[in-house]
C-alpha cells in the first residue's frame, strides 16, 4: 500500500510541475529568436535559497541552491521596462562559488544585452536559449 502511495505522490507532483516545465522550455526556445536591445544593469547579486520538504515517512529533506538576482532597465519603442530574469527557467547553482563565477559577467558591466518578447516586451532575459 505504501508503495502505491509513493507512486501517487510522484504522479501528482509530476502533473503539477509539467506545465511549469513546459512553459520554461517554451520560453527558452522562443527567446532564441527574440529581438535585442541594450539595457542598463541596476543591481546584481547571489541569493541563497533554502528549502525544506516533508517526506511521507515523517522525515524532512533540506536542500539549498544559489540563484543570480539581477535588475535591469531597457526600452522598447520608447517605453521603459524593468526586468529581473537572467534566463528563462531561472539560474540555479549548486554552490555559491559557481553562482559567483556566473555573476562576475554582470558585475563588471553597466550595460547589458536584453532579449525581449516582441509580443510581450515586458518579458525579457539577459541570456537567451
Amino acid at each position: 500500500m505504501f508503495k502505491y502511495l509513493q507512486y501517487a505522490i510522484f504522479a501528482a507532483v509530476l502533473v503539477f510541475m509539467a506545465p511549469k516545465i513546459w512553459s520554461s522550455y517554451k520560453d527558452r526556445e522562443n527567446s532564441k529568436s527574440w529581438p535585442v536591445v541594450t539595457g542598463k544593469l541596476m543591481s546584481s547579486h547571489v541569493k541563497e535559497v533554502r528549502n525544506t520538504s516533508s517526506v511521507t515517512n515523517g522525515h524532512s529533506v533540506r536542500s539549498r541552491h544559489f540563484e543570480l538576482t539581477v535588475k535591469y532597465s531597457y526600452e522598447v519603442n520608447g517605453r521603459s521596462y524593468v526586468g529581473s530574469r537572467v534566463r528563462a527557467g531561472g539560474t540555479h547553482y549548486s554552490t555559491e562559488e559557481k553562482a559567483a563565477q556566473a555573476l562576475v559577467h554582470y558585475q563588471n558591466s553597466e550595460r547589458v544585452t536584453v532579449f525581449y518578447d516582441p509580443k510581450k516586451p515586458e518579458s525579457s532575459v539577459l541570456e537567451n536559449g
